[in-house]
């Protein structure tokens, strides 16, 4: 059976211990004040990924689905931020946000990766110069290089500096004359479908190309735009289409913002409520009109009127796939469940 004792030098120890506390309860001296805590970092800029487009399905043999893609910002070889993966798409989504706390004047680089079970492929690549963003900071759709031959991608991105906002989407609306000059030719694709825009949908060999060439990536007139007036006509994509017969031209443009829409269809059956034009052209399914259905059904759960899908969006992909007009029809026809589908608008 054990026992606990203390000598009698214990207790004096701790009889001394005890009136020493005492003295230090009534001392009139001043506590000493507690430590200051470093200032916490404060970052430098902020990043958002928001997404990317046009990218080629590096996924292509049969049954092998769409490209799993994830997106890593560098900044000097670095890695400052890696996305996470979206599977089984051609046009993904991430909006993730980081901070940057250390900066010198480098440039950024965002790789855009598929996530294969027997490897990576990369799918292309923004770079960003300082003088991009350091006065403003930036917000926009950025093309993308080594997207692969004939590959048109984009990569959305903004820049914020510190105590500012994100800027506006650059080329809000645009402004650009552009004459034929000995080239007799814009080189321009045009879709007229929606009847109030003119859609670009690709820009070739011509005027329109040597503007391109020698001014900023923000005053280039770029595939993927909407072209709002023509020579001061709007409002009718007609007859601003007739407008290119003129040797010169004054046209008001907005880029394209992609949006993501996640419908429901129970039945293969169920109606679509969508009015397309007939018969449907090139690369994008256009709306019209929306009526009773499952695009209805999904506006009518949208909280933010931004969110909803309303008439000249165009709808350039299904559960990750591109494709023809009739495509895309054909498979919204045949989805049941839910899946994604990419909408394109003017900004």
């Amino acid at each position: 059976m054990g026992s606990a004792c203390c000598s009698h030098d214990d207790a004096n120890s701790s009889q001394i211990d005890s009136e020493a506390i005492k003295q230090l309860e009534v001392s009139d001296e001043a506590a000493p004040a507690d430590p200051i805590e470093p200032e916490a970092a404060k970052p430098m800029m902020t990043i958002t990924i928001i997404g990317a487009r046009g990218i080629r399905n590096s996924d292509w043999l049969p049954g092998s689905g769409k490209p799993d893609c994830y997106c890593v910002a560098k900044k000097a070889g670095k890695i400052l931020h890696k996305t996470e993966t979206i599977t089984d798409s051609l046009a993904p989504q991430w909006s993730e946000e980081f901070d940057v706390f250390d900066y010198n004047g480098e440039e950024f680089e965002f790789n855009v990766w598929d996530s294969d079970v027997i490897g990576e492929e990369f799918l292309g690549k923004v770079v960003l110069k300082p003088e991009q963003f350091m006065e403003n900071g930036l917000n926009g759709d950025y093309e993308m290089e080594e997207a692969g031959t004939n590959i048109r991608a984009y990569l959305g991105l903004k820049i914020k500096l510190p105590s500012k906002l994100y800027p506006s989407r650059q080329g809000g609306e645009l402004e650009v004359t552009i004459e034929k000059g000995e080239t007799n030719a814009y080189g321009i694709e045009l879709d007229d479908q929606d009847k109030v825009n003119l859609y670009v949908c690709k820009v070739n060999e011509g005027a329109i190309q040597k503007h391109n060439d020698s001014v900023k990536a923000t005053m280039k007139v770029m595939q993927s735009d909407f072209i709002t007036s023509v020579n001061g006509v709007k409002g009718d994509a007609e007859e601003m289409l007739k407008q290119f017969k003129e040797a010169k031209v004054t046209i008001k443009l907005r880029r394209a913002v992609d949006l993501v829409a996640i419908l429901e269809k129970e039945h293969a059956t169920s109606k679509l409520g969508v009015i397309v034009p007939k018969p449907c052209r090139v690369d994008a399914l256009v709306i019209l009109n929306i009526e009773d259905g499952i695009l209805k059904a999904y506006n009518d759960k949208c909280t933010k009127e931004s969110d909803k899908i309303i008439p000249r969006d165009r709808i350039v992909s299904v559960k990750g796939e591109v494709g023809l007009a009739d495509q895309l029809k054909s498979k919204l026809m045949g989805m049941t469940g839910k899946f994604q589908v990419g909408i394109q608008r003017p900004c």
